[in-house]
């Protein structure tokens, strides 16, 4: 046997060896992807803004200085 054809052996059964340990990682990724995919589904639901909480106090705000001059007003 020459040794091209040992090296191409050797190749070969270190693919054979690595392929499920490859397949395994590609799983874990997929898997990871799509938890993470979920995640920032339910983030972009639950959690709100930075404008729209600026909004949202701009109009407490508002509210509170209206209510202030109605009292002042009376």
């Amino acid at each position: 046997m020459e040794a091209y054809q040992i090296i191409m052996i050797s190749i070969a059964l270190a693919g054979l060896v690595a392929a499920p340990f490859i397949r395994s990682i590609t799983t874990s990724i997929k898997e990871q992807t799509t938890d993470l995919q979920t995640y920032k589904l339910h983030v972009a639901e639950k959690y709100v803004t930075q404008d729209a909480l600026k909004d949202h106090l701009e109009r407490i705000e508002k509210g509170i200085s209206e209510l202030k001059t109605m009292v002042r007003d009376k």
